[in-house]
Formats: C-alpha cells, structure tokens, sequence
C-alpha cells in the first residue's frame, strides 16, 4: 500500500460516511464552496476528520508521514 492508496481509501471512506449521515449532520463537515459555483468543500471540522482518518491509515499501514 502507497500513501496514495491511503489517500484514495480515506477519500472514500470519509464520503461513505458522510452518505451515510442525515443532511443536517453534513452539514457540519461539508458546506457550499462560495469560489466554485456548485461545488462543495470540507468545514474546518470536515478536514479534521479527513486528517484524521488519513494519519490512522497511514498508521496502521505503517507508512512514513
């Protein structure tokens, strides 16, 4: 496993996990993006949780940060 695979596997799964929760509580990790008309980004709290999920991959696959 690469530390692209890492990226890739906590890419999908912070977005199974945000499939999987109410819209209300989306909104707490993911908001509208005002510089890309449609588009969406992650709230401070969303990228927390990305990074987190990141680091424990890469933990757990024991890969060099």
């Amino acid at each position: 496993m690469t530390r692209e695979d890492v990226f890739e596997l906590a890419d999908s799964l912070f977005f199974t996990f945000m499939d999987n929760l109410c819209d209300s509580n989306v909104k707490e990790f993911i908001e509208d993006d005002p510089d890309n008309k449609g588009g969406t980004r992650n709230t401070d709290r969303g990228m927390e949780l990305y990074a987190d999920i990141e680091q424990e991959l890469l933990r757990y696959f024991k890969i060099e940060l």
